[in-house]
């Protein structure tokens, strides 16, 4: 599977919120943006931005290196943290839109059988477990990027009936 080296992409930036955020672009087409969560960044992706950008405009944020996203990001959610932690947040809305998840059997952080709790926060969603630990896409691209295409391909055909 073809891979990305760490500068073969432009940097770009935008800002939100008061922060400056890095991102790299690759392809055309409808917009997908491939989240990860901290310290993890864009170069996890490597391996299926390629084969992703033949078909859509990907987009994905943080330069390698640079965990400032991370502490910015827990900054922001400061006061939603303490709420949480006396028990005081107001109750959040599920989230509606299809969404997917690749979780690895092996996965040391958020493991496995948390995912039992997904139904709390998602109203549709599909789940499957692959041979892996943390970083599904990284460890897996063969099968993290068919999944993902066909996922999106099922949502697009869903959106046009």
């Amino acid at each position: 599977m073809e891979s990305l080296k760490p500068d073969s992409l432009p940097s770009n930036y935008i800002s939100a919120n008061n922060i400056r955020v890095h991102y790299i672009r690759s392809g055309q087409g409808f917009p997908m943006v491939l989240l990860h969560g901290w310290p993890e960044f864009w170069y996890t992706w490597r391996h299926c931005i390629p084969a992703l950008a033949r078909q859509y405009d990907v987009d994905n944020f943080m330069k390698p290196g640079n965990i400032q996203g991370g502490f910015n990001w827990y900054v922001s959610s400061a006061t939603a943290r303490l709420l949480s932690i006396k028990e005081k947040l107001p109750p959040v809305p599920k989230i509606e839109v299809p969404s997917r998840f690749l979780w690895g059997k092996r996965d040391p952080i958020v493991k496995p059988e948390w995912s039992d709790r997904l139904q709390q926060y998602f109203t549709n969603f599909m789940i499957d477990f692959v041979d892996t630990g943390h970083f599904v896409q990284y460890e897996r691209p063969d099968v993290a990027v068919p999944e993902i295409l066909a996922f999106f391909k099922a949502c697009f055909l869903n959106a046009a009936r």
